[in-house]
């Protein structure tokens, strides 16, 4: 069986029918013995115009832990990541409603590290786990300064009263910081939406992607808290991704999370460990993560809409 089937899908979908993030999922041929080649995945990976998943052993039985579906991702250039959150939300969704729709937890294992991983599905919304692995370091105001050029900032747009706001004491202080939950952001607040949503796609990609590369960091998480809301954390986001394919992210689960658990770090979170996360208006793809901290574990959540489903061979691809 050489037959490919390709899913189109939108996560973290929000008030227009624009929103989300885009995601295409490749459901792999079944066969639990042989991975398969590199060279397949990054064709199909530059096939796309977003961030892809392929998924290994996809027929699989969830309940079966010998022979649970691997998730591999990949950015539009071909190249390969450790982990994408949206990428993963729409994969277990795929996978929740072409297998079993009764059951709700999807398992399934990332290529780096093998770690099992569990999302839990209820109707169009998935609720993804996340180990609660959070690492900060500092980022030199001149490399903040360097990068904000690239997006039409200055320093004078951060929100400096974060600064020193240290919480329980540990960990680097805000705003100039990189925090990760898997993969690391540059988080960086903004004193209003009016300057949030001034920023500009980098001017350089190519200057713009070693500024990153210098600190280590895979794109720049701009935040900015959303004052007249309902709820007591919500804040309207922007991310720069170092270099995908695109100059930026209409969602992004991973770096979502990784504010939100750099907050209640330092004492910015509220008792239900709660926080909503818009992103994507500037780009007219509204967009909405909610993150939920509990424990050790991180619950990024949102939902989902499926856009268009066919079926290909390899001898296609």
């Amino acid at each position: 069986m050489n037959k490919i089937s390709s899913v189109a899908a939108r996560v973290f979908t929000h008030i227009t029918p624009t929103g989300g993030n885009p995601v295409t999922c490749f459901l792999l041929p079944h066969s639990s013995s042989t991975p398969p080649s590199s060279s397949l995945l990054e064709k199909l990976a530059q096939s796309c115009s977003w961030e892809s998943i392929m998924i290994h052993n996809a027929a699989a039985p969830s309940h079966n832990k010998s022979t649970l579906p691997t998730f591999y991702f990949y950015m539009p250039s071909g190249e390969q990541v450790s982990y994408c959150a949206h990428a993963a939300m729409g994969a277990a969704f795929i996978l929740h409603h072409k297998g079993n729709p009764k059951n709700q937890e999807i398992e399934f294992l990332t290529v780096h590290g093998g770690v099992k991983n569990k999302a839990f599905v209820s109707g169009n919304n998935v609720e993804l786990g996340i180990q609660k692995n959070v690492q900060e370091k500092h980022v030199s105001k001149g490399a903040v300064e360097s990068l904000l050029g690239q997006i039409g900032l200055t320093m004078d747009d951060v929100d400096q009263s974060l600064e020193g706001v240290s919480g329980s004491g540990s960990g680097p202080s805000l705003p100039l910081l990189n925090s990760s939950v898997a993969r690391f952001k540059t988080l960086i607040p903004i004193q209003t939406l009016d300057l949030l949503h001034g920023a500009s796609n980098p001017k350089d990609s190519d200057e713009f992607r070693d500024l990153c590369d210098s600190i280590d960091s895979t794109g720049v998480y701009l935040y900015t808290r959303v004052s007249h809301s309902d709820e007591s954390n919500e804040y309207e986001c922007r991310q720069f991704p170092r270099a995908s394919g695109y100059p930026e992210d209409p969602a992004t689960g991973i770096a979502a999370s990784a504010l939100a658990c750099s907050l209640e770090n330092r004492g910015k979170g509220n008792a239900e460990g709660r926080f909503v996360m818009n992103q994507g208006t500037a780009m007219n793809k509204h967009s909405r993560c909610i993150v939920r901290i509990e424990d050790d574990m991180v619950f990024c959540s949102g939902t989902i809409e499926i856009d268009c489903e066919k079926d290909m061979f390899l001898d296609e691809v």
